[in-house]
């Protein structure tokens, strides 16, 4: 008996990485809301659910909240999923960052899925993973994505071959169940978003980009993070370094809402 036991445990396939992506200031929720997905799929098969930084450090996020990698870049080298959550100050200093763009560029390489959650699309796309491809971003962002060289979605998630992009935060959950139907299967990734109770119904009347002006909201949300992380007048230069490395501006967007929009 021991010996079948011993021959079934070699023969088991090596299970597969999904890494999140870790930096300073993150918007947590753009992390913990996806985390929560994949980390239950550990409990349906081969995979293994971490995240992943520069350091293991703890950092702050954008809630006063700590985080800490449990590994380091060089400790997962070449992850089967690399996700991006987003942020608003951290996103921007991550996205000239080299050592934050180098890694999202070298684990892309080997990854089946790149997804990104809000901003974390701006980090992909400093990173050159986004050159005419198409993706989401938070609302608030979709020009600044443009000018980054993607092709910009009007849909809660978006995907265009392995990248997988969501709109703003909470969205994050959306994408998270579509990259778990396509590691393991829908039948899954349902049981999943039932064991979660995820069936989204706002207490309020949507009213994205339409009762809040645009200029308002990134006036207002942008002000309180910069002024609380005091970078704000080093914002307009990494900012202008970010998009100079990038492909020509594309800011058409398309689609709905409603729904996911998928491109072979």
């Amino acid at each position: 008996m021991s010996i079948a036991i011993t021959k079934s445990i070699g023969t088991m396939p090596e299970a597969k990485t999904v890494a999140f992506m870790v930096y300073p200031q993150l918007t947590l929720l753009d992390l913990v809301g996806p985390l929560q997905v994949p980390k239950l799929l550990e409990n349906f098969g081969h995979f293994e659910v971490v995240t992943v930084g520069e350091s293991l450090t703890p950092m702050p996020t954008d809630t006063g909240l700590s985080v800490a990698a449990e590994r380091t870049f060089d400790q997962v080298v070449e992850p089967a999923v690399l996700i991006v959550p987003g942020g608003l100050a951290g996103t921007i200093h991550a996205m000239v960052d080299e050592r934050v763009t180098t890694y999202v560029r070298t684990a892309a390489v080997s990854a089946e899925i790149v997804m990104s959650v809000c901003t974390g699309s701006l980090i992909l796309a400093a990173s050159g993973l986004l050159n005419g491809r198409s993706a989401s971003t938070h609302w608030v962002f979709r020009q600044e994505l443009g000018r980054l060289g993607a092709n910009v979605v009007d849909a809660r998630w978006c995907e265009d071959g392995k990248i997988l992009a969501a709109v703003g935060i909470s969205a994050g959950i959306d994408a998270a169940l579509v990259l778990v139907a396509r590691l393991a299967g829908i039948d899954v990734a349902r049981t999943i978003q039932t064991l979660i109770e995820y069936e989204p119904q706002p207490p309020l009347v949507p009213s994205i980009g339409r009762a809040c002006t645009r200029p308002t909201c990134a006036a207002l949300w942008w002000d309180r993070s910069f002024s609380a992380s005091r970078t704000s007048s080093t914002v307009p230069r990494i900012a202008s370094l970010a998009c100079s490395r990038n492909a020509q501006p594309n800011t058409g967007w398309h689609g709905s809402r409603l729904g996911g929009h998928s491109r072979p």
